[in-house]
């Protein structure tokens, strides 16, 4: 079994976890926040996890991850970016 590897968050000093944090507080994410916090995880770098053997785009489904963590934040990212198509293509429907 693989141990499980130091993330970009692991290494974060108080002070840059508290602004982390208030940027976290915001009310709507942007895409530059979730960007950040992907590569906190690392999310998608081939430390965190390994995707299965199959051709085809690999999500959070397929992937073992080594540490739980980055699964539970790749999740969340998932649905963040689910849930915007959704609204997105619901204004749209209302504008049109």
């Amino acid at each position: 079994m693989q141990e499980k590897p130091v993330l970009p968050i692991d290494r974060l000093t108080n002070g840059e976890f508290g602004i982390l944090k208030g940027i976290l507080e915001e009310k709507i994410l942007s895409e530059e926040t979730l960007g950040k916090v992907s590569k906190l995880y690392a999310i998608g770098d081939p430390s965190t996890g390994s995707p299965c053997d199959e051709f085809h785009p690999h999500s959070f489904r397929c992937v073992y991850y080594y540490h739980p963590t980055v699964a539970v934040v790749h999740r969340l990212l998932n649905e963040i970016v689910r849930y915007r198509a959704i609204i997105a293509t619901v204004n749209e429907l209302n504008e049109g």
